[in-house]
């Protein structure tokens, strides 16, 4: 009998170890594969495009928007475009990463408001990105688009200070 429970033992110790062995690679390999994978990540935005903005070249508001928001966003940039504003729209496709230029984009405008129909998610995500750029934000969570009125008018705001 005191061999059975010595054989017992033996047999968890040597599951404890192996299990211990197991945790230690999977946590060596995940170490090893983060940093990887976040260099691959970075090799990503050699191979997509640069990012495009729609009116001035360089100005005084720059409207950033991404997915869903694109439509009113574009209206009411096209509008002030035609009374003669500097503003430009850049409605972002691609997220993580970012295209190369987006801080060169940046630099061209006086300033930049995030359009998003959630609590500011991707203006956070510059922000982290872009430390030192000014982000003025503009949201909406009600379970509604935008209207082109509200944002006209909240564009034509910030234009105006």
């Amino acid at each position: 009998m005191k061999k059975l429970k010595l054989l017992f033992l033996f047999l968890v110790l040597i599951f404890y170890v192996k299990t211990i062995i197991f945790t230690l690679t999977c946590y060596l390999l995940s170490i090893y594969n983060k940093g990887y994978r976040l260099e691959k990540i970075k090799r990503i935005a050699n191979l997509i495009p640069e990012q495009e903005v729609f009116g001035e070249e360089e100005g005084d508001l720059l409207v950033i928007g991404w997915g869903g928001t694109h439509g009113s966003l574009y209206s009411v940039v096209d509008n002030l475009l035609n009374e003669g504003e500097k503003v430009a729209l850049c409605q972002f496709n691609y997220i993580n990463p970012l295209p190369n230029n987006v801080e060169t984009l940046l630099r061209k405008y006086k300033k930049i408001v995030v359009c998003e129909l959630n609590s500011g998610q991707f203006a956070n995500y510059l922000r982290m990105n872009f430390q030192g750029t000014i982000f003025n934000q503009y949201n909406k969570i009600q379970g509604f688009p935008f209207t082109t009125s509200e944002l006209e008018s909240h564009f034509k705001t910030l234009l105006a200070k």
